[in-house]
C-alpha cells in the first residue's frame, strides 16, 4: 500500500473510527499517525467530538440546531451502537432473569412433582351419627409447570393397626392457597372429606361448609359390644381416585399417630354444659398447654375423656384462688353451676398436623350421653418435616 498522506488519513478517519477499515488499512493509518502530529492531534479532537455528539444520540438537538453531513453521520452511527448495545444488554438482562426464575423453580422446591400429605401428629377424628363428621387433611402440592392443577381426588382411606374395615371419607372439596408470585412451585391445599355425602361450598377467604345430604344420620362402622365408644388407631390415611373397576392412590402418608373414635351413644342435648377448648395459657404453671373449660348447667358425672394420646393424662385447676392442681380422677361428679378446668401437657413436639378433637361421656339422669367441645388444630414444623415425601407418580 502507497504511503498515506494528511488529506487521506482525514479521509478515513470517520470509517477508521467506526471499525470499517481492513487490519492492513488501519495498521497502516496508525503509523502514519504515531509519526505525524498534526494527524495526532486530528484523531484526538475527533474523538472527543465523536463522544460528545454520541452523548445526544438518543435525543434530538435544539430546535433550528444546525449539524452537519459530517456530524449527522456520526450521530447516526452512534444511535445504531448504542441502540445495539442497549439491546444486547437487554436481552442478558431477560436471560439472567429468566435462568433465575427457571433455577428458582426447579431448586426452590422441596421434592418431585407431585402432591403430598401432611404428616398426622398427636390427633383425633370423632365419627359419631351425624353426617358431618370427616377430616381436614393439608396437603403439598409440587407441580411439574406453572398453573398446573392437582390430581382428581374421590376419597380419603383411612387404614387400621387391627385389621378392622378401613374408614371411607368422600372427598367434598380441595381448597388451594396460593403461592405467591409464582414462586416457589410448590402450594399448600386442605382436602374436606366426611362420611357421609353432601355439598361442599367454598367461600373463599371465609368459612366453608359442609351440608350433608341426609342429616338422618349413619350407621355405624364397626360393632361396639355395648361400649360408650369404640377407638381405633390408625396406621396409614390415603387419597384415592376411583373410577369404575379400579382406583389409584393419588398420595399417601404412615407418619400418623391419629386415633378415630366411633361414637354409640346419643348426643347429649344443648343447654346442659358450655364447653370451651384452646391451647393458650392456663395460668401458672399451665402456660401454653392444651385445655378445657367445662360450666354445667345441671348435676352430671364426666365418666371419660377420649383424647389423643400425648394429651394424657390430665389434671384438674381448683377454681378457687390460689387453688391446688390436681390430677384428675374419673368419673368426676359436678353439680349444677359448677366450673372444671381441665389441663394437660402435650408430651408428643412431633412435626406436622395436630388436631385435638376431645370426646367427653357424661352420665345425666341415668342416661349415657357423649359431647364434643369442637376442634383445635395447631400446625407446627419447617416444610420438609411437616410433610411425608413419598412420591406416587401423580
Amino acid at each position: 500500500m502507497p504511503e498515506l498522506t494528511c488529506a487521506v488519513v482525514e479521509d478515513l478517519l470517520d470509517i477508521y473510527l467506526d471499525g470499517d477499515t481492513s487490519d492492513e488499512t488501519a495498521r497502516v493509518l496508525e503509523e502514519h499517525v504515531a509519526g505525524c502530529p498534526s494527524c495526532e492531534t486530528l484523531v484526538a479532537h475527533r474523538k472527543r467530538m465523536r463522544e460528545k455528539l454520541a452523548k445526544f444520540a438518543l435525543r434530538p438537538g435544539p430546535p433550528g440546531q444546525a449539524i452537519d453531513t459530517a456530524d449527522a453521520r456520526v450521530i447516526a452511527r452512534a444511535r445504531r451502537r448504542l441502540w445495539g448495545t442497549v439491546l444486547r444488554y437487554a436481552a442478558l438482562s431477560l436471560a439472567v432473569l429468566l435462568t433465575g426464575l427457571t433455577l428458582a423453580w426447579y431448586l426452590m422446591t422441596p421434592a418431585p412433582p407431585g402432591l403430598y400429605l401432611a404428616r398426622i401428629g398427636p390427633s383425633q377424628l370423632i365419627l359419631s351419627s351425624r353426617s358431618t363428621d370427616g377430616l381436614h387433611l393439608p396437603f403439598l402440592w409440587v407441580a411439574r409447570r406453572p398453573g398446573e392443577e392437582p390430581p382428581a381426588m374421590s376419597a380419603v382411606i383411612v387404614t387400621f393397626a387391627d385389621g378392622s374395615r378401613p374408614l371411607r371419607l368422600a372427598v367434598a372439596g380441595v381448597s388451594l392457597e396460593g403461592s405467591g408470585f409464582g414462586l416457589p412451585r410448590w402450594r399448600k391445599g386442605t382436602i374436606y372429606a366426611y362420611e357421609g355425602p353432601g355439598e361442599w361450598t367454598d367461600l373463599g377467604d371465609g368459612p366453608s361448609a359442609f351440608h350433608p345430604e341426609s342429616p338422618l344420620g349413619l350407621e355405624p362402622l364397626w360393632e361396639n359390644g355395648g361400649s360408650p365408644y369404640v377407638a381405633k388407631q390408625a396406621t396409614s390415611v390415603a387419597v384415592v381416585e376411583e373410577g369404575k373397576g379400579w382406583y389409584r392412590t393419588v398420595a399417601e402418608t404412615s407418619k400418623i399417630d391419629l386415633t378415630v373414635v366411633q361414637v354409640n351413644v346419643p348426643l347429649l342435648g344443648p343447654g346442659t354444659v358450655d364447653m370451651g377448648i384452646g391451647f393458650d395459657g392456663a395460668g401458672e404453671p399451665w402456660e401454653d398447654v392444651f385445655h378445657f373449660h367445662l360450666t354445667f348447667a345441671r348435676d352430671v358425672e364426666l365418666l371419660d375423656i377420649i383424647v389423643p394420646r400425648a394429651l394424657v393424662p390430665f389434671h384438674e385447676v381448683k377454681a378457687e384462688a390460689g387453688g391446688p392442681v390436681i390430677p384428675l380422677t374419673l368419673p368426676r361428679p359436678a353439680k349444677a353451676g359448677e366450673n372444671v378446668i381441665i389441663v394437660s401437657t402435650p408430651v408428643d413436639d412431633s412435626a406436622g398436623l395436630h388436631l385435638a378433637s376431645p370426646l367427653l361421656v357424661l352420665r345425666v339422669d341415668g342416661e349415657t350421653r357423649y359431647a364434643a367441645p369442637g376442634t383445635v388444630l395447631s400446625w407446627q414444623g419447617p416444610l420438609r418435616d411437616a410433610y411425608d415425601f413419598v412420591d406416587y407418580g401423580t
